[in-house]
């Protein structure tokens, strides 16, 4: 079963929401797995993904992956 990689709505500061983008960001953008489990962004701006290897953060232009390389406990998130 092929799964749809994540897509986050990116919409530009001066558009408004009728105009806003839709990107999709998968494991070749630098995703950590492309099934997901869940998301949160926090008060920082930056997006936490939950996936089956691991926790990815976006920070809107770039993914940084934490894994058991990272001493994450277990890889599922």
């Amino acid at each position: 079963m092929r799964l749809a990689p994540l897509l986050i709505l990116v919409a530009a500061t001066t558009a408004r929401p009728q105009s806003a983008q839709l990107r999709s960001f998968g494991v070749r953008d630098g995703l950590v797995h492309e099934r997901v489990n869940g998301f949160l962004e926090d008060r920082l701006g930056f997006l936490w993904i939950a996936t089956w290897e691991g926790l990815s953060r976006f920070d809107g232009s770039e993914f940084v992956n934490f894994g058991s390389d990272r001493n994450l406990p277990c890889p599922l998130v």
